[in-house]
């Protein structure tokens, strides 16, 4: 008995402990969702939210955010009274906010209580709207219900939005009555129950169905509306408004006239007993008429001649025209045309804007409707004016999205292009001349049609930079014919134009007659000049396994020129069989005197064999080639302003750059200027090199620096001098890459490979335009056949920078890495990046 006691007392003892710790838990941890506010917790919530609103919005806002979870009847009273109200809408906005995520019944039924006891059209209307986001129950049902017939309009509205999201059926009944009432008297209101009639039932009101025309709905429920038009300058920009079926055709308008003609549609199907009025702002606000007008037959007339002398003009003080539509009288829905940012009045930034906009539209329960303009941003093919547009869409939607959000409306976004395919009128199209063709017969071309091919080629090498011009160059050196094969190598391959010469390369290559390439064997026997012999040797080797032209480069691969020898290898790669490996494997035994023929000698092997010699280098696209492929290699170092920007690199790097520094950690991003990388990589190659190779530095800007004027030997001693030569070069204006070329080509008669750092676009020679600098090169290029390997260093976006930012690097990226990649694909060389891709 006395054990059976002590069981209990020990029972009854851990109850009392477990409610005392129970109440010190709700105590001191009010968040809890099972603990009840006790009163001096509810005190201390009440002084520091008091306390916060005092002070500036930022603090009151995060001090409202604590109290998300304090679902209390004794809050939500205090939210209504103090904040719900505020004069500052965001801190309104926050207690509307906190109110709806409420569900307690004690809290809902106070709210309701509110909204019963309150007088004031502008508190009431906004307590019946919050109803609407709590469960539905009998009591808030009928209440709603009776408000549908409210004198005010704006808690009839509330009421019937309210009923709409409750889906009370018991409110059924009322909201037909009601909707009987409002038909004719009220639009608006009509229209609001039968939305919330459609929700509840499920059956579509077929009178109540809205839908959009070009910018406006095509009936517009609404007992007093004001259409808000911007004539802003921008609004004069044309685009091109797309045909509407196959008889139509596409037209080229402002945009101020398509929404004038859109409006005018619009107040056209208003019904008699609406009324409108027509606001027009840019820097200042033209009005229609003083106050709304009924839409009569004759008011219809003057607002359409009043949008007929609207014209675009500098401003777009939305702010104003907002504010005046407001001022209104009896207006319950507004309807704002924009395509641009506010540019002037008081509130003259987004910011201002929709901070004024909110504190206006507050007390106002009237709807705004917004038409937002917008560029497409697709029309664009340059990156950065698309990304720009594309900043610029995003900006407009968010203003005047949360402004629109704010007054309950819709936000209908139109997107406006001013390209259109085919173009705007098809018979005002320049008919296209017929293509020039070169008709044969019996496989021959005659006379008169020869003599006609002669004049046209003539007039087409004058007017090299058309593309018509090439087109015939092309056509003329593909024709296949023996007259035609002579022409091109007499005019087209000697040309002092580069697209000349391309284009009559690539016509040549498609010849395939035997007549054709005994032309061109013929004329290598004779030849002297050395540009047009390396020329036809390429040629040669585009027309596949031939016996004859094998033996042909076979017998020029024995040529005393190395140049020579070089183009004969790579055409032999081509076209060789098991006749020529002999040949080749020649140039392997004597590589140690010319190192670049051995290589090309070992892919041609590669390509013919299958089998690739061992000890010989490639030659890699790697930024960093673990061997150079070449004994007689010039390095050229970029030192303009763009080498002096920093670039992003990983901490292996950094440490292998900077090997005395403390170590950085892996996921820092590092950052070290593109000149000191630069030097690491070549003096890095220039470690590698072997010693008999011999190489050149030269350091180029706005002007050419040599280290030596001459090859010399890869020793210790000269490899330290380069790198201390290195250490002391710095940055200066300019990249002149063609000057760099030709200073180089005058001072080094004997180099074959040359490996170039860049980080920017050619600037600061006698030549700056990119695209005849690479013409000059690639046709200069020709005769001292040069294997040229560009390395260049690119620029990284960082991952905060905006849209226009990465756009603007991406397009440098683009263009710079675009100049050096041709630059090498012209002349037999490499392209790499840094970073890369």
């Amino acid at each position: 008995m006395f054990r059976k006691k002590q069981i209990f007392s020990g029972e009854k003892t851990m109850r009392v402990y477990g409610i005392l710790l129970v109440v010190l838990v709700s105590w001191f941890f009010p968040v809890c969702a099972w603990a009840k506010m006790s009163f001096g917790q509810w005190r201390k919530l009440k002084r520091n939210l008091e306390k916060s609103l005092r002070q500036d919005t930022s603090k009151a806002l995060a001090a409202l955010e604590k109290a998300k979870n304090q679902d209390d009847p004794r809050l939500a009273e205090w939210l209504v009274r103090k904040c719900l109200f505020s004069d500052q809408p965001d801190i309104s906005q926050k207690a509307f906010d906190l109110l709806k995520g409420y569900k307690a019944k004690e809290t809902v039924k106070k709210i309701a209580d509110l909204a019963q006891r309150s007088t004031k059209v502008s508190e009431k209307w906004r307590l019946v709207l919050l109803l609407g986001n709590y469960s539905s129950s009998p009591k808030i049902s009928r209440m709603l219900a009776n408000l549908l017939f409210h004198r005010d309009w704006q808690v009839a509205s509330a009421a019937a939005q309210s009923l709409g999201r409750l889906s009370a059926d018991s409110a059924l009944s009322a909201l037909k009555r009601a909707l009987r009432k409002y038909r004719h008297s009220h639009p608006r209101l009509a229209f609001e129950v039968a939305q919330a009639i459609e929700k509840i039932s499920g059956q579509k009101q077929k009178d109540y169905q809205q839908t959009y025309g070009d910018l406006f709905p095509k009936k517009i429920f609404s007992k007093t509306v004001i259409f808000a038009l911007s004539t802003d300058s921008t609004m004069g920009e044309k685009f091109i408004l797309p045909a509407k079926d196959k008889k139509s055709k596409p037209k080229s308008l402002t945009l101020l006239d398509f929404a004038k003609e859109s409006l005018k549609k619009a107040i056209s199907s208003l019904d008699s007993h609406t009324k409108f009025n027509i606001i027009a702002f840019s820097s200042r606000v033209k009005m229609w008429e003083d106050a709304p007008q009924k839409a009569t037959a004759g008011k219809i007339r003057s607002a359409h001649r009043f949008l007929d002398r609207l014209a675009p003009s500098y401003g777009n003080d939305v702010y104003s025209a907002l504010k005046k539509a407001f001022q209104q009288n009896d207006v319950d829905t507004i309807y704002l045309v924009v395509n641009n940012f506010t540019r002037s009045g008081y509130y003259d930034t987004p910011e201002k804007v929709k901070r004024g906009y909110k504190r206006l539209a507050q007390p106002h329960f009237v709807l705004l409707h917004t038409a937002l303009l917008l560029r497409e941003p697709k029309d664009l093919k340059d990156k950065v004016a698309r990304a720009r547009v594309e900043e610029l869409n995003e900006g407009l939607q968010k203003l005047y999205g949360d402004i629109t959000a704010y007054s309950f409306g819709r936000l209908e976004k139109y997107f406006y292009s001013k390209t259109q395919s085919g173009g705007l009128n098809a018979s005002g199209s320049k008919s296209k001349k017929e293509s020039f063709t070169i008709s044969k017969k019996k496989g021959r071309i005659g006379y008169s049609q020869w003599r006609s091919i002669r004049k046209k080629f003539e007039q087409a090498l004058r007017r090299p930079k058309r593309e018509e011009s090439l087109e015939v160059i092309e056509k003329v050196a593909a024709a296949d014919d023996p007259r035609c094969v002579k022409l091109i190598m007499e005019k087209g391959l000697t040309h002092s134009d580069i697209r000349v010469v391309q284009a009559s390369l690539k016509g040549l290559k498609r010849c395939r007659s035997r007549d054709s390439w005994r032309v061109i064997l013929n004329k290598i026997k004779r030849i002297s000049d050395e540009r047009l012999q390396l020329l036809l040797i390429e040629v040669l080797g585009a027309y596949g396994k031939n016996v004859e032209i094998e033996l042909k480069l076979m017998d020029l691969a024995r040529h005393r020129s190395w140049r020579v020898k070089s183009a004969a290898i790579r055409a032999l790669a081509q076209v060789g069989s098991g006749k020529c490996i002999a040949v080749l494997k020649s140039f392997l035994r004597r590589r140690s005197s010319h190192l670049r023929l051995a290589v090309e000698a070992a892919d041609a092997l590669e390509r013919i064999t299958g089998k690739r010699p061992a000890n010989v280098p490639r030659i890699l696209s790697d930024f960093l080639p673990p061997a150079v492929a070449s004994d007689r290699v010039l390095f050229a170092i970029s030192l303009s302003k763009e080498m002096d920007k920093k670039v992003w690199i990983s901490s292996d790097l950094y440490k292998k750059i900077y090997p005395k520094k403390r170590a950085i950690s892996l996921e820092k991003e590092i950052y070290i200027k593109k000149l000191e990388l630069a030097k690491y990589f070549l003096k890095t190659i220039l470690t590698s090199l072997p010693p008999k190779t011999r190489f050149g530095v030269v350091a180029f800007s706005g002007r050419i620096r040599f280290w030596k004027k001459g090859l010399v030997r890869a020793s210790r001693g000269n490899i330290r001098s380069a790198k201390r030569y290195l250490d002391r070069l710095d940055v200066s204006y300019g990249e002149d890459i063609l000057g760099a070329y030709r200073a180089s080509v005058k001072t080094f008669k004997d180099v074959d490979t040359f490996y170039i750092f860049g980080a920017s676009l050619p600037s600061g020679g006698t030549v700056e335009d990119r695209q005849k600098i690479l013409e000059k090169i690639s046709l200069e290029n020709l005769t001292y056949f040069w294997r040229i390997h560009s390395r260049v260093f690119l620029r990284r976006a960082p991952s905060n920078a905006s849209k226009v930012k990465k756009a603007q690097i991406e397009k440098w990226n683009k263009a710079t890495g675009s100049f050096y990649r041709k630059l090498a694909e012209q002349n037999h060389g490499t392209f790499a990046s840094f970073p890369g891709k």
